[in-house]
């Protein structure tokens, strides 16, 4: 089997298994066909120990094994969050669909049994590893153009400044010379610049939100909540009802005051009831335990359903700009901010309900 140049040269495999045999024989499949570093480890423990120095691209996991079988090691393997992305392909004699399902479950990318075709491994390595280096790709791709967005947008705001200013001083030179036609261009001029700051100050935001390092810790969202009341203007005419004693969850604090922060002040502009109201509900994910629904519910005009997607899409609006003032970037980074913490938001619609319903689904421990 002669060596193929995938552009993988160079990468890691780590091999895991207690039997050296098997060790070899993987070693020389893969030496005779890709251009690979390869290091082994003949338990669980110490793959643990190598894996975090060796970083590798990729580990070839058995499944019993003394100790700590596969199963355990790619479970705490996947709890380490330096190499918790790092694909496992499970390598077993453990043929029992009841085997390969949990194999999945532990966090698996693959799995294959023994006896194996050298061809098939070798594909399954390849596709694994063309699939890292895609993904690393795509995620400088999209660091280098949110770098870009923000350089950009950042230096958009000094020329709409200095036309501001210029208006400004237009209208004093004027003084009681200026005519009315004037002031309103004038005024529509501000309003215009005034628009397109918000504009790209919603761009700024989108471009950081998500981006770094999560400060995760326990978080209780009642006292989020109480952090967030202080910030938010409420109406007199307005009540926001928070349920006591709310479940704790792992969060970035910050972000999490984010996300609330933005939710609350959209329910609060668009309400159109002279008393509004909005609640903040908690319950748990019946389908798995490591989730909790948190729901923040108005009873404002609500939210078409055939308009549940547009409203997290950057720049949309459901009402005109000149109607009602709006970037249509808030849910768009709302959207973002919840998924870089492994969480899920969308728009309910009970039946026969009203207002709008936002819904996230938020891990316990997120990351």
């Amino acid at each position: 089997m002669r060596k193929v140049d995938s552009g993988l040269k160079g990468m890691k495999v780590l091999i895991v298994d207690d039997t050296p045999a098997n060790i070899n024989v993987l070693r020389q499949t893969i030496q005779e066909t890709l251009d690979l570093n390869i290091s082994v480890a003949l338990n669980g423990a110490v793959a643990l120990e190598i894996a975090s120095k060796f970083r590798p691209n990729i580990i070839l996991l058995d499944v019993m094994m003394p100790v700590m079988d596969g199963f355990e090691t790619c479970q705490k393997l996947k709890d380490d969050e330096t190499i918790k992305d790092v694909p496992v392909i499970f390598m077993t004699a453990k043929t029992e669909k009841k085997d390969v399902a949990r194999g999945f479950e532990v966090g698996a990318a693959d799995y294959i049994t023994k006896p194996f075709e050298s061809k098939e491994v070798i594909a399954r390595i390849q596709n694994l590893l063309v699939s890292q280096l895609l993904i690393e790709k795509l995620k400088s791709t999209n660091s280098e153009l949110a770098d870009f967005a923000y350089v950009v947008s950042h230096d958009l705001k000094a020329p709409l400044r200095a036309i501001k200013n210029l208006s400004d001083w237009i209208v004093e030179d004027l003084g009681d010379g200026l005519k009315t036609e004037i002031a309103e261009n004038i005024s529509d001029l501000k309003n215009r610049v005034e628009r397109m700051e918000n504009l790209i100050q919603g761009v700024l935001y989108y471009s950081r939100a998500g981006r770094g390092e999560l400060n995760l810790a326990p978080c209780n969202l009642n006292k989020v909540l109480d952090e967030v009341l202080d910030m938010v203007v409420v109406p007199e005419n307005f009540s926001i009802e928070i349920e006591p004693e709310m479940p704790a969850l792992s969060a970035d604090r910050t972000k999490l005051i984010q996300i609330f922060t933005n939710l609350i002040s959209n329910a609060i502009k668009h309400n159109n009831k002279t008393h509004g109201i909005v609640k903040i509900t908690t319950r748990k994910y019946e389908k798995d335990a490591n989730f909790i629904e948190i729901f923040i519910e108005d009873d404002g005009p609500g939210i078409p359903q055939e308009q549940s997607e547009k409203v997290f899409k950057m720049f949309q609006t459901l009402e005109a700009r000149d109607d009602k003032e709006n970037t249509g970037v808030g849910l768009t980074i709302v959207k973002k901010l919840v998924e870089s913490q492994n969480g899920e938001i969308s728009i309910l619609y009970p039946e026969g309900g009203v207002g709008t319903t936002f819904r996230m689904l938020w891990p316990k421990k997120s990351g």
